[in-house]
């Protein structure tokens, strides 16, 4: 069976927002492929509110969850991932510093954002592992100007982090087809790329 490792820092039993697309996609997957979600111990996301009460289908079958202060990461890569923190790039969950374990081999990992250090996480994950990756966007990162002021050094550098990224994803899936045609106006990717799939919800 064919392994994806979702690459996901917030996850059940977080109820939040950037918990349900990915929660809703793993119910699904794993009828038909081995799912592994990586994120964060449950201590790490306390803060956040919300939990998924008598959910037909337990998640933590499927989570390898990392503690903060204990993670896989090496020192070094720990380090480096404070300094982005502090510099917002991408945001200030990279310092989590998620990484695979060293003798799990996906055949694909998927990242949904935000939080868009998920993605960069997938991408030098991807390096790391020769493995293919997907982006999943519910919202739009260096393009939204919600997130940093439209003429800021930090949304120049997040631009130049995620057009790398995106150039070396297999897929890229967002939620609209205006944010499809952003996406292919500001990065000049190939449209058969860019795969559109709306939320919805589950009955």
């Amino acid at each position: 069976m064919k392994k994806i490792v979702f690459i996901q820092s917030v996850f059940y039993p977080s109820g939040s927002i950037a918990t349900q697309r990915v929660r809703l996609l793993i119910k699904y997957l794993s009828n038909n492929f081995d799912i592994k979600v990586l994120c964060l111990s449950k201590k790490d996301i306390s803060k956040y509110r919300g939990v998924i009460e008598n959910d037909e289908k337990s998640y933590e079958d499927f989570i390898d969850r990392v503690d903060l202060l204990h993670g896989k990461a090496s020192l070094f890569n720990k380090l480096i991932c404070q300094c982005l923190s502090l510099l917002r790039l991408p945001d200030k969950y990279i310092r989590f510093s998620l990484c695979l374990p060293e003798d799990y081999m996906p055949d694909l990992i998927i990242a949904s954002g935000p939080v868009f250090s998920n993605l960069l996480i997938a991408y030098a994950e991807s390096k790391r592992k020769n493995t293919p990756f997907i982006v999943d966007y519910r919202d739009p990162w260096s393009l939204n100007d919600d997130y940093y002021n439209k003429y800021s050094v930090f949304k120049f550098l997040n631009k130049i982090i995620e057009k790398k990224i995106l150039k070396s994803a297999s897929v890229i899936v967002v939620t609209t087809d205006r944010m499809k045609t952003e996406f292919l106006k500001n990065y000049n990717l190939n449209k058969d790329k860019i795969k559109v799939i709306m939320n919805g919800y589950d009955d």
